[in-house]
């Protein structure tokens, strides 16, 4: 995947997860927020092991599309049929339901590297009883 040039803040951001630093980036819908992780993810492609939490199925769906697209093993944790993580290097989409109910064995087996929060701002939008473990993770 080319990717196109990238905007002040994105550089910034990107910069940050270089220097694997915390990183937190907050953008209007549409500004590109993605593509930083997604070259981050292309980059260490061989070393990742990436959690990606998102409160929305359909959305989750979706990331999981794109990053298989980058050629990073993407597992969808969410829904009917849902998959554990990678075998070994890859992204493991998954929502704050999933992951606070296999957070000890997740963590100790897998041993994720990365951490992804998508569409946090849901939360803040439609309060903390819309994903209440959310705050089980954050």
């Amino acid at each position: 995947m080319n990717f196109p040039e990238l905007r002040p803040f994105q550089i910034e951001a990107f910069r940050s997860l270089k220097k694997n630093q915390h990183t937190l980036l907050v953008a209007p819908t549409g500004s590109g927020k993605s593509l930083i992780f997604q070259k981050y993810l292309q980059e260490h492609a061989r070393t990742v092991r990436a959690v990606m939490i998102s409160p929305l199925n359909a959305l989750a769906r979706q990331q999981a599309r794109k990053i298989n697209v980058l050629g990073i093993e993407a597992k969808l944790g969410v829904g009917v049929g849902a998959e554990n993580p990678p075998s070994g290097p890859g992204v493991w989409v998954i929502n704050p339901e999933r992951l606070v109910a296999n957070e000890r064995t997740f963590f100790s087996n897998w041993q994720p590297n990365f951490l992804i929060v998508d569409e946090a701002h849901c939360i803040w939008e439609w309060g903390e009883g819309f994903r209440p473990e959310f705050k089980k993770v954050l």
